[in-house]
C-alpha cells in the first residue's frame, strides 16, 4: 500500500469526515496518508498539539479499517520518533471504541489515565507511546 507525506488538503478533508472534527494543514497539525494501489484513501494519520518531545495522534480509517500494514506503521512511527526526534506520542480514544484501544495496546502504547467526559460526555482513555518502546523503530522505511 502507497504511503503518502504531502500535506493535502483531501487527506485533512478525508480526517474531519471520519472522526467529524475539523483538522487542517499548518505548523501544528500534519498528516500521513495510507493510500490504496488506485490512489483511493485508506486512511489518514494527523499529527498535532506539537510540542518539543511530544505529539497528538489521531487516526481516520475508511470503511474497510484495513489501511495498516507493518510498513505503514514504521513510516507513521518514524515521523514524529525520527524525523521531529519526540521521545513520546498521545493519543486519546473513546472509552467505547475498543477496537482501537486493543490496537494502541498491541502498538506499545501504556494507558496513562482517563479524561472524563471528553468526548461529549464520553470518557477518554489517555495513552501514550515512547520512543524506547516502539517497536516499529527498527523496520525499514523505503
Amino acid at each position: 500500500m502507497p504511503v503518502s507525506s504531502e500535506q493535502r488538503p483531501e487527506y485533512f478533508e478525508f480526517a474531519s469526515k471520519v472522526l467529524g472534527t475539523p483538522f487542517s494543514y499548518g505548523d501544528q497539525c500534519k498528516c500521513l496518508a495510507s493510500l490504496s494501489s488506485d490512489g483511493r484513501i485508506l486512511g489518514v494519520v494527523i499529527y498535532t498539539r506539537m510540542t518539543q518531545s511530544d505529539c497528538m495522534v489521531t487516526v481516520a480509517l475508511d470503511e474497510s479499517k484495513r489501511f495498516v500494514s507493518k510498513q505503514f506503521l514504521a513510516y507513521a512511527c518514524s515521523v514524529p520518533f525520527v524525523q521531529w526526534n519526540y521521545r513520546r506520542v498521545t493519543a486519546y480514544v473513546r472509552r467505547s471504541n475498543t477496537r482501537s484501544l486493543k490496537g494502541c495496546l498491541k502498538l506499545g502504547f501504556e494507558i496513562e489515565g482517563l479524561l472524563r467526559e471528553y468526548f461529549d460526555g464520553e470518557d477518554a482513555v489517555v495513552l501514550g507511546l515512547l520512543k524506547a518502546d516502539c517497536k516499529y523503530l527498527s523496520i525499514e522505511v523505503s
